[in-house]
This record gives C-alpha cells, structure tokens and sequence, in this order.
C-alpha cells in the first residue's frame, strides 16, 4: 500500500555511501545511488501499471517531495514474492534511524538505468549488471545527504546481448514485443486471461492441468 507524503524526515549529518552498501550481502544484493534528480526524473516517468505499491508514492504527485537515496536490486528466483521489501527496510533499520529513510515507490525500471545498475532489454524489462533477469527492485530516500558515492555509468541503450537477437519477438505469446515497441495493451490482456496456462505448457510441471485451469 503507497501513501501519499506524510512522513517527518528528520535529517541529519552527511552518510557514507559505503556504510549503506556495506549493510547489504552482495552475494543477495546490488547497491546503487539515486541524486534528488535521479529520484525526480524517475517519478515523473509514466508507470505502465502500478503493483506491489509499497510505502512513499513519488509517482502520485510531480509537485511531492523528493532527495536522494539508493536503488535495490534483490537476486530472486521467485515471482511473485516482494517480501524482500520489508527485507530491505529491516536492513537499513539495523544501522539508521526509520525518520532518516523512506521506502519510496517510484518507475523502478527508470530509477534502476539512472542508477546505473541496470539496463533495457527489448522485452522491456531490466537487466541487473549482477543478477540479469533474476532480481527485485526496490528504493529508498535519505533526507541526509549520502556522499563519496560510485560514479554512475548509465546505459540508456538496449541491452547488447539484444543484439542481432529476436527470441523474445519471436517467442512473446502476446505478439506484444516488436523491433522498437511494446503493444503493452495486449501484454496486460494475455497476462491477465491466459499466463497460468501458457506457464503450464511450458514448464510442464507435475501439477494436475485442472488445478491451473
């Protein structure tokens, strides 16, 4: 649940940008910094669909109040499993106080390319330099200032492993990926109709057809 800002950030001296990273397992976790820029630009970039909606809604209002912080990328090898947002925060609460940070939703996909930690693909979805497909995203604000941060690199390219492939247009069961656009209207319509069957066909898992059905 996202709610709209009515949190008293109190803020405080200036933070280490390794002494957030260094919380984090790196063998689970990738860490990268967001500026009050990154954060605004983020939030004011369309969302296709707003799920898994999780404290601070900056994409509610290009008016709400914005600083910097980090961007998460969590290794998952699950779907529909976000409990890593509640991972995160109980992390970050183990050394900062719960008035210095706020779990903020935002165009994780945007935040993620701005931050640097990853880019996208022709799919549309983004690829961790760390983890590839297989990660979370997530974000937070400080309202203190993190300093002696890593240089950014951004990628606002395609993925180069995209490259002279088309597998995902080929194999898109939607018809939705196309050479430079994704018909997102009939990616929602075939997910919200037919993905538990097209999961089942694929994976051929030792499931009873009808308990998909």
């Amino acid at each position: 649940m996202t709610q709209s800002y009515r949190y008293e950030l109190i803020p405080g001296p200036d933070i280490e940008f390794s002494e957030i990273r260094d919380l984090f397992d790196p063998d689970l976790w990738d860490v990268g910094y967001l500026s009050e820029t990154g954060f605004q630009r983020a939030s004011t970039s369309p969302v296709k669909l707003k799920l898994h909606q999780h404290g601070y809604d900056a994409t509610s209002d290009i008016h709400g109040k914005v600083w910097n912080g980090i961007v998460l990328a969590r290794y998952s090898d699950t779907t529909n499993d976000y409990s890593f947002y509640q991972e995160a925060e109980e992390i970050l609460s183990t050394k900062f106080s719960k008035s210095s940070f706020v779990f903020t939703y935002t165009n994780y996909k945007e935040s993620s390319i701005l931050s640097g930690i990853g880019v996208r693909a022709r799919n549309s979805l983004i690829y961790n330099r760390k983890f590839g497909f297989q990660s979370k995203i997530c974000s937070f604000m400080f309202v203190s200032d993190i300093i002696n941060t890593p240089d950014v690199e951004q990628n606002r390219g395609l993925l180069d492993l995209c490259d002279g492939c088309d597998d995902c247009i080929k194999n898109c069961p939607a018809n939705a990926i196309h050479e430079d656009w994704i018909d997102a209207k009939s990616c929602d319509n075939y997910i919200g109709q037919n993905v538990s069957m097209y999961w089942y066909e694929k994976m051929k898992p030792d499931i009873p057809r009808e308990v998909v059905e």
